[in-house]
């Protein structure tokens, strides 16, 4: 290796972090994939990379950015820490988007080449050449449904790991299930950096279908398990009787509703968590007991080395060493205060969310916050699961028709909304993989 990679791997922390574990324990189990009864170690995931790392030497990645597009699995490990080896800026993306949309963020990024399950394939037009310490970049639509990309360091994507291990008790002798495509800021806070930046091993499941995961879970001998409202829902619905061995059930990405949250425990005599972050940030908070969600709206409490405040307009504001530094001074390791688009209250140590301002909007000319919105018409209709959001001029409202008197539900709407409303009456509201609400698929009804 040349002495410029050998400087790259000096300087990041990660890699620093990974080898250390390495050594410390070579031959305990790293992932574990029960679906195709495959089990690999530390060395052996460390062996991998290290002939990835030799294969692309040749191309010259140093503090250019890939994109990597590959479906979850140990290579998709493999992959990421042969390219920070190589000090490559890594742009993770779902493996379900098409093969155009990867190239159209590649060039957006000007990237020098796309990882994908052909392998390495070099972009033709020149590559940019990005700040000395980037990392990674995660892409976010947010509720524009406009991607953009928010660089992180080695050193704040573990703060934010150390934060949510710290605060959430896990540890090595822990095994965490994983879902989520790794890519996704959920994942890489939660999955990929406590793997490689503290040795928390990690099973990847096949499917979120009830019966296939509670097999897998106990195959894998999982303990924790990231996830999201609609799976938590679907296993309640299920059959499925037991979860062993899990003994942590965390909630995020979308909100958790109380009657799920206790619907859940009564099942499995398990709490479900609430975990609320941001791309921006990282872990922001947690319900450490389990308690809050079975009631209220609440989050939690600050993650560990997480402060929270409120602007005079009643933003968020979130200041750790997880933020991302980038545009700003990189070189200085402080924490970085970041003004979220989420209104809040902080009560009793409790964090609960109040909707987005970015969700305001026009209504026959009276200011109306959807989120708001939304809120009032779920009180008026308890069980209700519904969506606002604008078409032209006119407040549509997306409903699970299951879940309200639709007559009733579109008289409320009319006392709450100005203006012209149109009531959408759904099977199921459209969601993207992370249980979000899907803006895309709703403009497109």
């Amino acid at each position: 290796m040349s002495r410029r990679g050998e400087a790259a791997q000096a300087v990041s922390p990660l890699l620093e972090a990974w080898r250390a574990t390495c050594r410390r324990k070579p031959a305990a189990l790293a992932v574990t994939v029960p679906a195709e009864n495959r089990d690999v170690t530390f060395a052996q995931l460390d062996g991998e990379a290290t002939r990835l790392r030799t294969a692309l030497a040749s191309f010259r990645l140093e503090r250019r950015a890939v994109v990597l597009h590959l479906p979850n699995s140990p290579e998709w490990l493999v992959t990421f820490l042969a390219l920070r080896s190589l000090g490559a800026l890594v742009i993770a993306v779902d493996d379900a988007i098409t093969p155009e949309r990867v190239h159209e963020v590649a060039r957006h990024f000007k990237a020098a080449g796309i990882y994908g399950p052909e392998g390495f394939v070099p972009q033709a037009s020149p590559a940019r050449r990005w700040k000395s310490g980037c990392a990674l970049v995660k892409l976010t639509s947010g509720t524009s449904g406009t991607p953009k990309g928010i660089v992180f360091t080695d050193a704040e994507m573990l703060a934010d790991a150390g934060n949510i291990l710290a605060t959430m008790g896990i540890g090595e002798t822990d095994r965490n299930f994983c879902l989520h495509p790794l890519g996704h800021s959920y994942a890489l806070g939660s999955i990929v950096y406590p793997l490689l930046g503290f040795g928390v091993p990690v099973a990847i499941g096949s499917a979120p279908l009830p019966g296939v995961l509670a097999d897998e879970l106990h195959a894998a001998q999982a303990t924790v398990l990231p996830t999201v409202p609609a799976v938590l829902e679907i296993l309640g619905k299920s059959t499925v009787e037991s979860l062993a061995p899990l003994r942590l059930v965390i909630s995020a990405a979308a909100p958790l509703r109380p009657e799920l949250a206790r619907a859940f425990l009564e099942k499995f005599c398990l709490h479900v968590h609430n975990f609320y972050g941001s791309s921006e940030t990282g872990g922001i908070a947690y319900d450490v007991t389990g308690e809050a969600g079975l009631s209220s709206d609440a989050l939690g409490a600050p993650l560990r080395n997480v402060s929270l405040s409120l602007s005079p307009g009643g933003r968020l504001c979130v200041r750790s060493l997880a933020v991302s530094h980038y545009g700003r001074r990189m070189s200085v390791h402080a924490p970085v205060t970041c003004q979220l688009a989420d209104r809040a209250q902080l009560e009793g140590g409790l964090l609960t969310l109040l909707g987005r301002t970015d969700r305001t909007v026009k209504l026959a000319g009276r200011r109306v916050n959807l989120d708001t919105l939304e809120q009032s018409l779920a009180a008026g209709n308890p069980g209700a699961r519904l969506a606002a959001f604008l078409r032209g001029d006119n407040l549509c409202v997306a409903v699970e028709r299951d879940t309200v008197d639709i007559a009733l539900f579109q008289s409320t709407v009319r006392e709450l909304a100005p203006g012209r409303s149109r009531i959408i009456a759904l099977k199921k509201l459209p969601r993207t993989g992370r249980g979000k609400i899907d803006q895309a698929a709703l403009n497109n009804l």
